[in-house]
């Protein structure tokens, strides 16, 4: 029975990461595009005259949350604490220990409360969370855009 449950409860989170990363794709990435972003869902880059700005989505293991990291990097690459050097091709947000994340609630604190969340309800149950969720993330991004502009430069 445990076991069941368990399959149940994973397939669900399962799907509802499908469901928030469809809205993501439909409703964020635009506006990405828009301030000449590429790269496909999660992993983004828009390469600037003096650097390459990074945004990755980074979603909670335990589902129904996930924050997004923002770096940025200069245009010779990027080497790693232990002397390995990362293709820029293959660089994303995650590589870099100096990034900014962006999280629902920017209060300073840490923990998945403060994440973007798609496993609670709309008001009163009506609508769609990852609808909601999108809306949240896009008007995060003028923080992002901050960062992008003057923040360090890994």
């Amino acid at each position: 029975m445990l076991i069941s449950l368990t399959v149940i409860v994973q397939k669900t989170m399962a799907a509802d990461r499908k469901k928030m990363i469809r809205s993501l794709n439909k409703y964020v990435l635009p506006k990405l595009h828009d301030i000449n972003f590429t790269g496909t869902f999660p992993h983004f880059r828009r390469d600037m005259a003096d650097r390459i700005n990074f945004i990755s989505f980074h979603f909670d293991t335990q589902g129904g949350g996930f924050v997004i990291d923002v770096a940025n990097c200069n245009i010779n690459g990027f080497m790693t604490a232990s002397e390995q050097i990362i293709p820029l091709d293959k660089l994303t947000a995650h590589y870099f220990v100096d990034k900014f994340r962006i999280k629902a609630k920017m209060n300073g604190k840490n923990g998945r409360d403060d994440w973007f969340r798609y496993d609670r309800l709309c008001f009163f149950g009506l609508g769609d969370i990852t609808k909601k969720v999108c809306r949240e993330v896009i008007l995060k991004l003028e923080t992002a855009k901050e960062y992008w502009e003057n923040g360090p430069v890994n």
